[in-house]
């Protein structure tokens, strides 16, 4: 597991920082779920942030937020960003010319 996404509040942050994953929540409970709080079901659909996860799919977690991958898209959503990531770079190194603009983004500031 890389990782902890959920919609509801997580305890223990403390303690969850010694393990080597992300834990992505709602916000941080301060009390125990007792027996009201009881995991009942495993790799069954899930909704969170109102997005369906299937078991299978990715998340991609940053400070900003969450972005879920169905398992049957990821390598075309990774060529995608990989696509993207190369045209940024080209773009910055080009710098305020004019493929720069008719693509909408602005000049860049000179010092």
């Amino acid at each position: 597991m890389a990782g902890l996404l959920t919609d509801g509040r997580v305890r223990d942050f403390a303690e969850l920082s010694r393990f080597e994953f992300a834990t992505w929540c709602g916000g941080e409970a301060i009390r125990w779920g007792g027996d009201c709080v009881m995991p009942f079901a495993a790799n069954v659909a899930v909704e969170v942030g109102g997005e369906c996860v299937n078991p299978g799919d990715f998340a991609f977690v940053d400070a900003a937020g969450a972005v879920i991958i169905p398992s049957g898209s990821l390598d075309h959503v990774l060529a995608e960003a990989r696509a993207i990531e190369e045209d940024d770079v080209r773009l910055l190194q080009r710098g305020g010319d004019e493929e720069t603009r008719s693509r909408g983004y602005a000049d860049p500031v000179e010092d």
